[in-house]
């Protein structure tokens, strides 16, 4: 009866009941009368149908929870993820963007390095070519001075030449003219003109000495 209420079958068409099922049906005749049972059994497969639903239900109830839960904790790992990747994101702007500034400042430290450098040599050359300036400058002042002195040195020997010579001629001069007023001096005797008289021999004499003397003077004079 209990297997033909529960499969719907007639009790002729089914072949085999389980032991289990024997003692269970045993166990309720020593409780039930046997006019109760179809009712009995009808109640307890509805308690069982009912029992099932719930059983069912909550079955789906935890299913869903657990679905939900572990969707939440999908969620909460891509949540995790995205953010440690957003993390590790800005970790990696903030890095690339403090190369940039150091590279930044490494080209403005080697321009200024370089724009030094330049200034330097800049300075050198010019102060370089001051001094070959000056230098020049000093050369063409030193030749300028000695070509001067030389000029100067040159006037005064000529001039001192001029003077000695202008000072033999007049002294050579004074002598012959003392010696003319000499001989005018004296009386005139025969044979006058055969004759020289010695004081006028000795005047001319006297007269070509110095002339003598001042051009020995000036050939063995060197020049200046």
């Amino acid at each position: 009866m209990f297997a033909e209420k529960r499969t719907g079958q007639k009790h002729d068409g089914i072949p085999y009941v389980s032991t289990k099922d024997v003692d269970s049906a045993k166990e309720l005749l020593s409780h039930i009368l046997m006019v109760d049972i179809p009712e009995f059994i009808d109640y307890a497969l509805a308690e069982a149908e009912k029992k099932k639903a719930v059983a069912a239900k909550q079955a789906a109830a935890k299913k869903l929870a657990a679905e939900k839960k572990k969707t939440a904790a999908a969620k909460k790992a891509a949540a995790k993820k995205l953010a440690a990747e957003k993390k590790k994101t800005a970790a990696a702007a903030k890095k690339l963007a403090a190369a940039k500034k150091a590279a930044v400042k490494r080209v403005a430290t080697e321009k200024k390095k370089a724009a030094a450098a330049a200034k330097k040599v800049a300075a050198a050359k010019k102060a370089a070519a001051k001094k070959v300036a000056v230098a020049k400058k000093a050369a063409v002042a030193k030749k300028a001075a000695v070509a001067k002195k030389a000029a100067v040195a040159k006037k005064a020997a000529v001039a001192k030449k001029a003077a000695a010579k202008k000072a033999a001629a007049k002294k050579a001069a004074a002598k012959k003219a003392a010696a003319k007023k000499t001989v005018a001096k004296r009386p005139a005797k025969r044979g006058a003109a055969r004759r020289r008289p010695r004081p006028v021999a000795r005047a001319r004499s006297a007269a070509k000495r110095p002339a003598a003397k001042s051009a020995s003077k000036k050939k063995s004079k060197p020049r200046r």
